[in-house]
C-alpha cells in the first residue's frame, strides 16, 4: 500500500532537498507531495487523501499553523501530523507549544529529521503514529 504524505515548508531550499531526495532515494511505498504554503496544502487536502502530514511549524506565516492543523483535523480526525521545529525548544513559544500538544501533533527536530539518512524514517513516522489515517 502506498502511503501518501503531505509535506509543507515555506523554505524553497528545504522543499528542493525533500523533492531531490524523493526523486533519487529508494523510498518505495511513499508518495510525497511537497508544497510551499498552507493554502496549497488545504487545496490538496480537499481534493486528495493522505496518510500523514509533515509541516514546518515556524515557517512564515507561522501564525497560520494552528488554523491549518485544525482544518486538517476536521477533514482527517485521526491523521498523523508532525511539526518540524528547528532549535526545538529555543523558538517554540508557549502558546504554539500548547496548541500543538492540544492537537496531538508530534514535534520533531527539523535539523535532525531532514538529514538524508533520517528522511525515510521521518516519512515512516508520519504514517505510523498511533493515530495515523488509513486510506
Amino acid at each position: 500500500m502506498i502511503k501518501r504524505i503531505l509535506f509543507v515548508d515555506g523554505d524553497k531550499e528545504i522543499r528542493d532537498v525533500v523533492t531531490d531526495y524523493c526523486a533519487s532515494a529508494n523510498i518505495e511505498g511513499f508518495n510525497i507531495h511537497v508544497v510551499e504554503n498552507f493554502e496549497s496544502a488545504c487545496y490538496l487536502l480537499e481534493s486528495e487523501k493522505f496518510n500523514g502530514i509533515i509541516i514546518d511549524a515556524l515557517s512564515p506565516p507561522s501564525r497560520n499553523v494552528v488554523a491549518f492543523i485544525k482544518k486538517a483535523r476536521t477533514m482527517y480526525p485521526k491523521i498523523s501530523i508532525i511539526a518540524l521545529i528547528a532549535f526545538l525548544d529555543m523558538f517554540l513559544d508557549k502558546k504554539l507549544k500548547e496548541s500543538l500538544k492540544l492537537e496531538e501533533v508530534s514535534v520533531v527536530d527539523k535539523l535532525k529529521a531532514l538529514k538524508l539518512e533520517n528522511m525515510k524514517s521521518l516519512f515512516e513516522l508520519s504514517c505510523t503514529r498511533g493515530h495515523g489515517e488509513e486510506l
